[in-house]
């Protein structure tokens, strides 16, 4: 994980607001730019999803789960869906 992803935030932590998006990873810029406009805390981690919901891991995980961005301010998530809403 990047060292700038301030400490509660990132991969793993979930939180109350809860974008979940139809893609299957987020985007190293991407973390960078929340790292930038999010106040609070904020993370990310990953739901299954149809057919494929049997396993998260293995060879294709990536086919099977849909990731979610979540926040501890219903601010900021407004904020990362007006400004990374084309990406997800």
């Amino acid at each position: 994980m990047d060292d700038n992803v301030p400490q509660g935030c990132g991969y793993g932590n979930r939180y109350e607001y809860v974008w979940q998006t139809k893609q299957n990873g987020l985007k190293g810029s991407d973390i960078q730019t929340i790292c930038e406009h999010v106040n609070g805390k904020w993370g990310w981690h990953f739901v299954k999803i149809g057919s494929y919901a049997t396993t998260l891991f293995g060879p294709y995980w990536y086919k099977s789960s849909w990731m979610c961005l979540s926040f501890e301010d219903p601010d900021d998530l407004i904020i990362m869906k007006l400004i990374l809403g084309e990406n997800y």
